[in-house]
């Protein structure tokens, strides 16, 4: 007997070639030895061409996704398996796990995340990486160009954060108390590495849509003058929102909103975020709130 045969797979390939009459070779070369057992899988295949496109649509803002949009003829079936992004606008991040199947006709759209911004921005053409299955089981590797005026946009935005954070940086502090729906903390505005001698404000602060944040009378704008190192204000966060549906439907729920100004010039928009303990007190607020509600839908 023979060491090995053709699996099915082949044959009915192999058979399907000589009934066209034309030469062509399988694209799964799959074997079996002697025990049955597979010796080989699917051979490499050449992947489609992709017109590549770029969004930054609202729901994805919050955690710094793009969205990756994937169009062409003879696409159809193809799967994505694994996604990243190749730019000199952002630093790369470690392919991803993905499971997008491809359609001819349509915008298949590919969401992956943007690494740190750089800055300064460097050379090249961005692009997707893309690892592909096709329709008969072929694997193949993708880089799709993709334009940069999107990319471009929000690195320009992040970096211009980046030149006002490294200067004097907002946080909100640890919670120090909660009382039902409030929670007390602190807002701090700290010297950076090249503010130098110069005064940093941080004159407006604003609450998410689940959070309205109040500052201590008085504490804005809050001014880090030369030779301090930090500055900070009372603030109390208040869940004002407490449907269930509003809070699934935000998303930027524990963004919160500050401004400011360094060495005289215009305020910038800064979004920060809270540390992991006061997300879990902002979290029983929200609890709390909404507890309330359905202990009285009426509201009274």
């Amino acid at each position: 007997g023979r060491a090995g045969r053709v699996s099915w797979r082949a044959a009915v390939a192999g058979l399907a070639c000589a009934l066209a009459a034309v030469g062509c070779v399988p694209t799964t070369q799959e074997t079996t030895d002697a025990s049955g057992a597979p010796s080989a899988g699917p051979a490499a295949a050449s992947a489609p061409d992709f017109v590549g496109g770029v969004n930054f649509p609202r729901t994805l803002q919050a955690d710094r996704w793009v969205e990756v949009q994937l169009s062409g003829d003879g696409i159809e079936g193809w799967l994505v398996t694994r996604a990243a992004l190749d730019s000199s606008y952002f630093d790369a991040l470690p392919a991803i796990d993905k499971n997008v199947r491809m359609f001819d006709g349509y915008v298949n759209r590919v969401t992956v995340p943007l690494g740190p911004a750089t800055c300064p921005v460097g050379d090249g053409v961005p692009a997707a990486v893309l690892t592909l299955t096709g329709p008969d089981g072929g694997t193949a590797e993708a880089r799709v160009a993709l334009p940069a005026d999107v990319l471009a946009g929000i690195n320009e935005a992040e970096c211009a954060v980046r030149a006002v954070t490294d200067a004097a940086a907002p946080a909100l502090g640890a919670p120090e108390s909660r009382v039902g729906t409030a929670v007390t903390t602190t807002l701090t505005l700290a010297r950076g590495a090249t503010l130098g001698d110069s005064t940093a404000a941080l004159t407006d602060a604003r609450g998410s849509v689940i959070f309205d944040l109040t500052p201590a009378s008085g504490g804005l704008p809050l001014v880090l003058g030369p030779g301090a190192a930090s500055a900070r204000v009372p603030v109390t966060l208040v869940a004002t929102r407490c449907d269930e549906h509003a809070f699934a439907e935000s998303k930027k729920t524990f963004v919160f909103a500050v401004w400011i100004s360094v060495d005289g010039a215009e305020p910038a928009y800064v979004e920060i975020r809270p540390g992991d303990e006061l997300k879990e007190a902002l979290q029983q607020a929200f609890d709390a709130c909404g507890d309330d509600s359905r202990s009285d839908p009426l509201g009274g």
